[in-house]
């Protein structure tokens, strides 16, 4: 059962749970200082399923030692981390606002075939902006801390309702402080369709794979859709390949120029990509200068898109009149018939095991989440494509894992995404020295399943398997 909000959490006041996903828990939470000054935050929570893994705190720590770091306008701050009754934290900025995936979902259900080109443009600007900061951090001695997300994508951009452009979520960095063993648990890490070729062969990465996540954002707010599509195994392979369809293919009112920065982006070489994101951020804004007319403010489209949301909360929304004049012409064009990648929301998903084999002594753990009803909805309504994801913990840490007799690159602890939902799906873990564990795994459309396999050490190979509990 989740805590009952408010609740008092060290010296903050945790006000209410807004997601549970990945391997943590968000929480909108209030620090009150002395004199009656109150500030607004967000605390992210390890769940307390994953706590007890030491590999996870390593990588937890890690994500607040480079987050802590990093004060930048376009990277949400982190102010604090640490323990607390075993639960380990990270308290941030709290931006009022949206996610991009949330207001791509929005400006679809608003006819909108694309994202407005000024205003997609003005968030690869800053996207590009807290990236620059980000790649070029130095530590006391002036040497390259060598920082790269790997994990850039529309659910790790927060665009405030005052027009802020912020990137969060840096947990799974890479830095040149991070310890070898933390970087071997979490393995290849990201969510795939924003993969770079190289990340999707599993090779190392450089900021040259945030550079093309950020191209891939970009085409998704310009072109109605991802460059790659299918399941896992196809659209890996699609990334590896480099092929995906033009741009203005996909939105003919894009201007050659700006097609040629996409692509520039998205190159198969790294060497072939921009230099750094700050000559890519020039290249958007001379795109943006190009259009002309003066851009409409980020801030009024997100009150356009969010206005019930916006007076729900009792605030006042004044829509300018050449915004509103403007939306009839943003509206034209078709929209590509594959949806913009669904957000999963997390709620209860159906696991099952096969038979065990008297030589595969295995046991599972499914950990349950909680049902996020406006997730599911927006996916009903929208019609977007139905599959679930699983977050895969193990025990011990850095199995290989199988799906569908498919490899996924990297080792245990695993995000695995885009999985066709109410249907089965074979995972397969192998870790030298372990018996094979293997199982199936259903999910119903939107979820978020987590789950924990135990591999059983050698000694107690010959023995009754376990019942699934």
């Amino acid at each position: 059962m989740p805590s009952p909000i408010p609740v008092e959490f060290g010296k903050y006041q945790l006000l209410e749970r807004l997601a549970v996903g990945g391997m943590a828990e968000l929480y909108r939470a209030r620090f009150d200082a002395l004199a009656g000054v109150s500030k607004s935050v967000v605390i992210k929570r390890i769940l307390p399923a994953f706590a007890g893994s030491e590999a996870f705190v390593r990588m937890f720590v890690n994500e607040a030692r480079i987050a802590v770091s990093l004060s930048h306008g376009n990277i949400a701050q982190v102010f604090d981390f640490g323990e607390i009754d075993g639960d380990y934290f990270l308290a941030m900025e709290y931006v009022h606002g949206q996610p991009l995936s949330r207001v791509l979902r929005r400006a679809h259900a608003l006819q909108f075939p694309f994202l407005p080109e000024p205003i997609a443009l003005q968030i690869g600007i800053g996207m590009c902006r807290g990236l620059q900061y980000a790649h070029s951090r130095v530590d006391d001695h002036g040497r390259s801390l060598q920082i790269v997300h790997r994990d850039v994508s529309p659910q790790n951009v927060l665009l405030g309702y005052a027009g802020e452009v912020k990137i969060v979520d840096f947990g799974i960095a890479r830095a040149r402080n991070a310890t070898d063993a933390a970087m071997q648990a979490t393995g290849v890490k990201g969510k795939f369709p924003y993969f770079s070729p190289e990340q999707a062969r599993g090779e190392p990465v450089d900021f040259r794979t945030d550079l093309y996540a950020t191209g891939v954002v970009l085409y998704q707010m310009l072109c109605g859709r991802l460059p790659h599509l299918g399941k896992m195994v196809q659209a890996m392979q699609s990334i590896i390949r480099g092929q995906f369809p033009a741009p203005r293919s996909l939105n003919p009112r894009l201007s050659p120029e700006l097609e040629a920065t996409l692509l520039r982006a998205m190159a198969p070489a790294p060497g072939d990509r921009f230099a750094s994101a700050q000559e890519m951020e020039h290249d958007l804004a001379d795109a943006l200068h190009a259009l002309g007319r003066r851009p409409p403010p980020l801030s009024d489209f997100m009150s356009f898109l969010f206005e019930p949301e916006l007076l729900a909360e009792g605030l006042e929304v004044r829509l300018p009149r050449a915004l509103l004049e403007q939306v009839p012409e943003w509206r034209k064009g078709t929209r590509p018939e594959e949806p913009v990648e669904a957000v999963p929301s997390v709620t209860t998903a159906a696991v099952q095991a096969p038979a065990p084999a008297p030589t595969r002594p295995w046991k599972l753990v499914a950990l349950l989440g909680v049902a996020l009803l406006l997730g599911t909805i927006l996916a009903a309504v929208l019609g977007q494509m139905p599959t679930f994801e699983v977050e895969l913990l193990s025990d011990p840490t850095g199995a290989s894992v199988e799906v569908d007799g498919m490899p996924v690159p990297g080792t245990t602890p695993l995000r695995i995404t885009h999985l066709g939902a109410d249907q089965p799906h074979r995972l397969r873990l192998t870790l030298p020295g372990r018996p094979d564990w293997t199982g199936e795994i259903t999910g119903r459309s939107g979820t978020t399943v987590h789950l924990r396999a135990e591999l059983p050490p050698p000694s107690q190979v010959g023995g009754d398997s376990p019942a699934p509990r």
